[in-house]
């Protein structure tokens, strides 16, 4: 009993603290730890008000955005590009030099909403470019997107990831290929930077991007990689990295909210699953091109790989 009570605690204390600053305990606007402008949320969305409020008034922030502060301190991208927006909390997690492209992607018609508000009160509004839109490897139709409206995080194509089918919603969405969506003049020779955090869809965003990829000239990439949701997509994890390993050096990064890097070619490279019924679960550091790519990752990174050679691609 003594967790279910610490945790509950921990729950009435950080509402406290919402309610101190914001003036209630369901803001419908926030200020991420480290950011002085507001980043619009739904206040009846749980992953908002447990992961970007509660969190955020105690200082914490997604390992996804931890690592994408990171490196754009550390790599210097030109031109940044976020699949899977959500509310924002990368790509509006930090600000960029005013020569930068920025490029942002989300399905949720509901999040892309608050995303697009927040885009207003960002130092770089005039440079983000937002799109309510389903990334894939197919141009065409009108896809499903299935949305559990109570945790925003869980959106997905894939029909039947949701559990909680008494809540799902489903919308048609236009779908497309980030080749065809982001400028070439944009990218090519620049160094890039980009996250692909869509539930299973990342095989797909991926292989919609090759071109793109190719014509950077350095390569910075951040992806989720879920054995269960690959596989409820038609993907065999394993194909899918060795896929990777012939375009990227590829890294694990650790489990939860810890950083700790590891090379992966298969996955007995991975995090082990918690049990038999468990899927692998973690972040994937891509890294392409980058002969000083050591040089390139801030402190928080580095100091997870410096015992790595050099890369030699």
């Amino acid at each position: 009993m003594k967790i279910p009570i610490r945790r509950h605690f921990r729950t009435w204390f950080a509402d406290l603290r919402v309610k101190r600053r914001y003036g209630t305990v369901n803001p419908s606007a926030i200020q991420l730890p480290g950011c002085d402008y507001f980043l619009e949320i739904d206040p009846t969305d749980r992953r908002a008000r447990q992961i970007l409020v509660r969190d955020g008034i105690r200082g914490k922030a997604t390992k996804g955005a931890r690592l994408w502060r990171a490196l754009n301190d550390g790599f210097k991208p030109e031109v940044l590009v976020d699949v899977g927006l959500n509310y924002g909390e990368c790509l509006m997690g930090s600000t960029y030099p005013t020569t930068a492209a920025l490029f942002g992607f989300e399905a949720n018609p509901r999040v892309f909403e608050c995303a697009s508000r927040s885009r207003k009160n960002h130092p770089n509004e005039s440079q983000l470019n937002f799109f309510n839109i389903l990334v894939t490897d197919v141009a065409g139709p009108e896809r499903s997107l299935f949305v559990d409206p109570s945790w925003s995080g869980t959106a997905t194509a894939v029909e039947g990831l949701i559990r909680s089918k008494e809540t799902v919603k489903e919308y048609k969405i236009a779908a497309d290929l980030l080749d065809n969506l982001i400028p070439e003049a944009a990218v090519a020779g620049k160094r890039m930077m980009f996250k692909i955090d869509i539930e299973g869809y990342e095989p797909k965003a991926l292989k919609g991007f090759t071109r793109l990829i190719g014509l950077a000239r350095e390569v910075v990439g951040l992806i989720e990689f879920d054995t269960r949701f690959l596989r409820m997509a038609d993907t065999d994890p394993n194909q899918f990295l060795a896929d990777l390993n012939k375009v990227f050096r590829v890294f694990s990064c650790g489990k939860r909210r810890e950083i700790q890097l590891a090379e992966v070619h298969s996955l007995a490279d991975l995090p082990p699953a918690r049990d038999e019924a468990s899927s692998q679960h973690t972040d994937l550091l891509l890294i392409k091109r980058t002969p000083d790519w050591l040089q390139c990752l801030s402190t928080e990174l580095a100091s997870q790989v410096k015992k790595l050679p050099a890369h030699s691609k």
